[in-house]
């Protein structure tokens, strides 16, 4: 593969999760969709996580982690969000119980709240915004993640813009 073809692809992934992924978080935010914004940071870490750290023995809450870590450092507890955002939000519609999930701006983010941690939607997404960035960066000029980003793309490809020709 060409410098070239690599270069469309890592672009295809940056457009795919920078306008789409991160657009999508920001306008369901603007229309005040709590839950689902929620839901939606929750998916755009794991979409990252499996872009940006893509093995094929890993299994996906390894590599959802290890992003965490990575990337949102101690700041997350990142066994807590892959089990109560990432595994119960995403596919339970619940959470367990750990998380205050709010837009209130009453309490810091993060800050602990009656033995839960007070999750703020906007403090969330502006952490999320700033993880793009870094990540963005790395998809752009660290060859390790270039690599596993067009692996992973070649098995699970991310939604490209396109165009139905009229008959």
């Amino acid at each position: 593969m060409t410098k070239q073809q690599e270069d469309k692809i890592i672009g295809d992934i940056i457009t795919a999760l920078g306008t789409y992924a991160l657009g999508d978080i920001e306008n369901s935010r603007k229309m005040n969709i709590m839950l689902a914004t929620f839901i939606l940071c929750s998916c755009f870490i794991d979409q990252m996580a499996q872009i940006g750290y893509y093995k094929k023995n890993n299994k996906i809450g390894e590599n959802f982690k290890e992003f965490v870590r990575g990337y949102f450092g101690s700041r997350y507890d990142d066994e807590l969000l892959y089990d109560s955002l990432r595994s119960r939000l995403v596919h339970n519609y619940s959470v367990n119980g750990k998380y205050w999930l709010s837009d209130e701006s009453t309490y810091m983010n993060l800050e602990v709240v009656n033995n839960r941690i007070h999750l703020n939607i906007d403090d969330f997404i502006n952490d999320i915004r700033t993880v793009w960035m870094k990540f963005k960066n790395d998809l752009e000029n660290d060859n390790v993640i270039r690599a596993r980003a067009i692996r992973h793309d070649k098995k699970f490809p991310v939604l490209r813009h396109s165009r139905i020709a009229s008959i």
